[in-house]
């Protein structure tokens, strides 16, 4: 019989081989996060690095660079290490997160278990779905291979809901009571929008605290919503204050464009398995019908349970995490659209990662229960058995099938990149020796970084930053180069007291991109003359041969 630790063995062998090998065969060149990430966590010193943290170099809470620099220093600070233990944190995650959903699922059975014949098959199509569905999700791909955050905070996020779920069922267990509060912080010191997830299930617990007093004067639920609370006032003590200066980097406003109606659909359909993201683009509106699609399901699932059993359909474990998991992934999203709407924008779908768990949560558990009334029969094991597969057959089979599944997720990692570094190709090809200036710091950093031929500058020049006809990050560029400045006196990075012919070159190239206003002022003023526009291979990108 194929066991849940056999199926779990195989998932994690197959996600982990299949992600860290397809690092060897992709574009290995750092992101402009991860570079940041990087100086971070190669400096000798961790108190230096955390102060940097706070200096808004980085917009993240300190716990993954201080967990990564430390795991780095001891072993081994190589970039493709780095990746695999984020890898290796992903895959765990979901290993965990299969293992958890397929016992809710298979206790949550109408049809009787006598021979353990279900539980093997609840698993093995559990299994299946779930790495199909992991493999269609694209984000899965670019957040689990960064030496950033992400994989750690989906970890602690699903850590953190699992307690909220047994809590939900035992709220006066103790253990489980520590457990929040402590996988709680931890979560919240991994990336900001940890606190929407925070908000959400204490408004959650809140409510059915108020339903409990209510109906009967029970008190069941309050000692989770004081953990909640706690949580809070440890954050707002802690980390508010640093928290703060981080948030300086957005002013006067976010580099993340302000959500639209489509843009809204993109983010939550972002996090949702799709078989083609090429047709999205074509005819937006199946981007928009996937998300009804597990939003009206979860209306009609939850109101036909409650309908029949009332509050006491919450009694059921796996019904329960579906109510919890369709609120948490409701209010975070509500609460990242009023706040970009009113204050920030944060909108972005790789802020809501641990929501696509509980979006394949809810797929699951939709397939499951639309089963059990639509061909309840042809499930039961009392009147149609499965034919009997030799262990080898089911072997060859399942190899087969992981096979498929690890060159799949290879090839998709593969040609995914991190990192568009098409216009270093056109950056070799100028002059040896001669500067060039880049214009925003997602060229600046990763090329720098790399790039030993050309000495590569960037001008931190505030008032062309604000221009009105710049990009919206031009400004959060200036602020964390300005951070890298002062934290780690990159070379490069030079101000503009400096862009003259004493301090810099009488001759130089820039990379103009059409999206960014910097050297135009100083052609308008006169400063600087273009002798030469050099046509490049990126849209929207040339060079310009200039001198002062």
């Amino acid at each position: 019989m194929l066991t849940i630790n056999r199926l779990s063995a195989a998932m994690l062998l197959t996600l982990t081989g299949s992600l860290i090998v397809s690092l060897f065969f992709k574009d290995q060149h750092l992101w402009m996060d991860e570079v940041l990430s990087y100086l971070l966590l190669s400096d000798p010193s961790l108190a230096h690095a955390n102060r940097a943290i706070v200096s808004g170099m980085d917009a993240n809470p300190p716990l993954f660079i201080n967990l990564y620099w430390l795991i780095g220093h001891a072993v081994s600070l190589n970039s493709i290490f780095l990746k695999s233990l984020s890898i290796l944190l992903f895959a765990g995650t979901v290993v965990w997160f299969f293992r958890y959903t397929t016992r809710l699922l298979d206790q949550n059975s109408s049809v009787q278990q006598t021979t353990g014949t279900l539980r093997s098959r609840t698993a093995v199509i559990n299994f299946l779905v779930i790495l199909i569905a992991l493999s269609l999700t694209y984000l899965n791909y670019t957040l689990s291979t960064q030496i950033r955050t992400y994989s750690l905070y989906l970890l602690l996020g699903w850590g953190y809901i699992v307690t909220l779920h047994q809590l939900m069922l035992h709220p006066h267990n103790r253990r489980w009571l520590v457990a929040l509060a402590v996988v709680g912080i931890l979560f919240l010191y991994t990336h900001n929008v940890a606190l929407f997830y925070i908000a959400g299930a204490g408004s959650f617990f809140g409510l059915l605290w108020l339903t409990d007093w209510f109906r009967r004067r029970e008190m069941r639920y309050f000692p989770v919503v004081g953990v909640h609370l706690l949580m809070a006032l440890v954050w707002l003590i802690t980390w508010f204050p640093s928290f703060s200066i981080q948030a300086q980097s957005g002013v006067p406003h976010s580099w993340i464009p302000v959500p639209t109606f489509l843009t809204f659909f993109k983010t939550i359909g972002d996090l949702i398995p799709n078989v083609s993201a090429h047709l999205e683009v074509a005819h937006p509106l199946l981007m928009v019908a996937r998300v009804l699609v597990v939003t009206v399901l979860f209306g009609w699932i939850v109101g036909a349970q409650l309908r029949t059993h009332g509050r006491a359909a919450l009694a059921n474990p796996a019904f329960a995490f579906y109510v919890l998991a369709g609120f948490l992934i409701g209010f975070t999203f509500s609460l990242g659209l009023a706040v970009s709407l009113v204050h920030t924008s944060v909108f972005l779908n790789r802020y809501f990662w641990p929501s696509s768990l509980l979006l394949l949560y809810q797929l699951i558990y939709a397939g499951w229960w639309l089963r059990d009334r639509v061909f309840p029969q042809a499930w039961s094991t009392s009147r149609i058995k499965l034919p009997a597969f030799s262990p080898l057959l089911r072997s060859l089979v399942l190899g087969s099938f992981l096979a498929l599944i690890g060159l799949f997720i290879a090839y998709q990692n593969r040609k995914i990149p991190l990192f568009s570094g098409a216009i270093s190709h056109d950056i070799a090809k100028l002059k040896p020796g001669q500067p060039v200036l880049l214009e925003s710091a997602y060229y600046f950093l990763p090329i720098r970084f790399y790039q030993s031929r050309q000495p590569i500058y960037y001008l931190l020049d505030w008032p062309t930053a604000l221009d009105t006809r710049n990009v919206l990050e031009s400004t959060t560029d200036y602020k964390i180069l300005e951070g890298v400045a002062d934290n780690y006196r990159l070379s490069g990075l030079i101000r503009p007291r400096q862009f003259n012919p004493a301090h810099f070159n009488h001759h130089f190239y820039v990379v103009d991109e059409a999206s960014r206003y910097q050297i135009e002022a100083f052609i308008a003023r006169g400063q600087v003359k273009v002798h030469q526009i050099i046509p490049t291979g990126v849209a929207g990108h040339k060079i310009l041969d200039c001198s002062f």
